[in-house]
C-alpha cells in the first residue's frame, strides 16, 4: 500500500515537472509572427502613440479655431481708442486665419507622421531582408574558406604550401566565423528596431517576414510635375503660404488706420515682405531637394542595370567553369573562386536594388 502511494506521488511529481517545462514562459518557444509589409504597417498605425498625440493636437487647434471665430463675431464692431479698434479689427480678421492655418497644419502633420511611420516600417523590413541575405552570403563564404582550408591541408602534407600559408588560411576561416557572429548581432538589432516601430514586445515572438525587397523604378514620370506635387503637399510650405495670407490681411487692416499708426503699418509691411521671401526660399529649396533626389535615383537605377549586366555575365562564365571542372580543365579551387565571384555579384545586384528602393521611399515622402 505504501509503495503504491509513493508510485502515485512520483508520477504526479513527474507530470508536474513535464507540464511546467512545456508551459514555462522562459522555456516555451513562441510561434514566429508572420509579417507582410502591409500587416506591419497596420500594426504600427494601430500601436503608435504619436498618432494619438496628433489627434489631441488637432482637437486643441480646432477648439482654438472655434474660439477665434466666436471672438470675431463678438468683435464685429470696433470701438474705443485707435489702438483698441485696430486690435479688435485684427482679432476679427487676422486671428481666424492664423487659427485655421494651425488647425489645417495639424491635420496635415498627422498625415505626414503616419506616412513617415509607414515608410520607416517598410525600410526596417527591407533592412532585415538584406542583412539576412548578407548572412547567407557570409555563410557561403565561410563554407568556401573551410573547403579551401581542407584543400590547403592536403597541399601542406604534400609540401606544396608552407605552414605560414596554412596558418593564414586558418586565420581567414576564424575571422569569417567572427564576421558571421557580428552580422547575426546586427540582424537581431534590426529586428528589435522593427518590433519597436510596430509596437511589439521586444522579447516577443521571432519575426518571419513574408516580403521581398521590391524594385520598381519610375517610368514615364515628369520631374516638373513631381516638383509641383511636392510643393503643394509640403506642410511647412502650407504654413508659410498661409502666413503670407495672414500678414497681407494684417497689412490691409492696419492700412485703414495708417494715418494714425504709421509705425505699425511699416512693421506690418516688413512682416509681409519677409513672409513672402520665406515662402519663396522654402519653395526653391524644396524644388532643389526634389530634383537632386530624383537625379540620385536615376544614378542608382544605372547602378542596378550595371549590376544586373555584371551578374548575367558572371553567370555565363560560371557555366563555362562548370564545364571545365567536369572535363578536368579546371581545379576545384579555381572553380570555387569563380563561383564565389558570381555569388557575390548576385548579392551585389540585390544591394543595388535595395539602395534604389530605400532612396525611392525617402523620395516619396518628399513629394507626397
Amino acid at each position: 500500500m505504501k509503495r503504491a502511494t509513493l508510485s502515485k506521488l512520483n508520477a504526479f511529481i513527474l507530470t508536474f515537472i513535464v507540464t511546467a517545462f512545456l508551459f514555462s514562459p522562459v522555456l516555451a518557444q513562441e510561434e514566429p509572427l508572420v509579417l507582410s509589409v502591409e500587416k506591419a504597417k497596420e500594426l504600427a498605425e494601430k500601436n503608435n502613440r504619436q498618432l494619438a498625440v496628433d489627434d489631441l493636437e488637432i482637437q486643441t487647434k480646432f477648439n482654438a479655431l472655434e474660439k477665434a471665430r466666436e471672438d470675431a463675431k463678438i468683435l464685429q464692431y470696433s470701438y474705443g481708442t485707435t489702438d483698441n479698434m485696430l486690435d479688435m479689427s485684427l482679432a476679427r480678421e487676422v486671428k481666424p486665419i492664423e487659427a485655421e492655418t494651425a488647425y489645417e497644419a495639424a491635420k496635415l502633420n498627422k498625415g505626414k507622421n503616419l506616412e513617415r511611420l509607414k515608410t520607416d516600417v517598410e525600410k526596417a523590413i527591407y533592412e532585415i531582408l538584406l542583412l539576412r541575405k548578407q548572412l547567407e552570403l557570409e555563410n557561403y563564404r565561410y563554407q568556401v574558406l573551410q573547403e579551401r582550408y581542407r584543400i590547403m591541408q592536403v597541399k601542406f602534407s604534400q609540401n606544396i604550401v608552407t605552414e605560414s600559408d596554412l596558418d593564414n588560411m586558418k586565420f581567414s576561416v576564424d575571422s569569417k566565423n567572427m564576421d558571421i557572429g557580428s552580422l547575426k548581432d546586427s540582424i537581431a538589432a534590426a529586428e528589435l528596431k522593427l518590433k519597436n516601430l510596430i509596437g511589439l514586445r521586444l522579447d516577443g515572438a521571432p519575426l518571419e517576414l513574408s516580403a521581398e525587397i521590391k524594385y520598381e523604378p519610375y517610368r514615364n514620370i515628369s520631374i516638373d510635375e513631381l516638383v509641383k506635387i511636392g510643393i503643394r503637399n509640403n506642410v511647412e510650405i502650407y504654413r508659410l503660404g498661409r502666413n503670407v495670407l495672414a500678414r497681407e490681411k494684417e497689412m490691409e487692416v492696419i492700412g485703414r488706420f495708417r494715418s494714425l499708426t504709421s509705425g505699425r503699418y511699416d512693421e506690418s509691411r516688413y512682416a509681409y515682405e519677409k513672409a513672402l521671401a520665406d515662402l519663396e526660399t522654402a519653395e526653391a529649396n524644396l524644388e532643389v531637394n526634389i530634383r537632386n533626389a530624383f537625379n540620385e535615383l536615376l544614378t542608382l537605377e544605372d547602378k542596378v542595370n550595371l549590376a544586373v549586366s555584371r551578374e548575367e555575365l558572371l553567370k555565363k562564365k560560371l557555366e563555362i567553369a562548370k564545364t571545365k571542372l567536369g572535363t578536368g580543365m579546371m581545379s576545384r579551387e579555381q572553380y570555387l573562386a569563380e563561383e564565389q565571384v558570381y555569388m557575390e555579384s548576385v548579392f551585389g545586384t540585390l544591394k543595388a536594388k535595395y539602395d534604389y528602393t530605400m532612396r525611392q521611399l525617402e523620395f516619396q515622402v518628399l513629394v507626397r
